[in-house]
């Protein structure tokens, strides 16, 4: 447990740290890309455990932080969370369509 707590404040200075030299709307991007990514394949990795009786409950979100920092350096700023904005309004108006307002 204490490894894990370790861990959780080293991915916090990474965060911090980029935070610092990316600057603010890339950080948010980096942040977003980081989170999307870690979802989608934290689904693949526990359904693969639930099929072959893993107990292990832990998915590390340092490898998620990093390949998002690795992404942002060949994106420009705002192209993340402006698209999750654009997809998200996107989202809001067909489900207005649907209620009928």
């Amino acid at each position: 447990m204490q490894v894990k707590k370790q861990w959780e404040w080293e991915i916090l200075n990474l965060w911090l740290l980029f935070g610092l030299f990316f600057g603010l709307k890339k950080i948010l991007d980096i942040t977003l890309l980081a989170f999307l990514l870690s979802s989608i394949i934290a689904i693949g990795i526990i359904i693969y455990r639930k099929k072959k009786k893993i107990d292990d409950e832990y998915i590390p979100f340092g490898p998620f932080l990093v390949i998002g920092i690795a992404l942002m350096l060949f994106l420009p700023s705002g192209t993340i969370v402006d698209g999750f904005m654009v997809f998200c309004n996107m989202i809001s108006q067909n489900i207005l369509l649907l209620i009928g307002k």
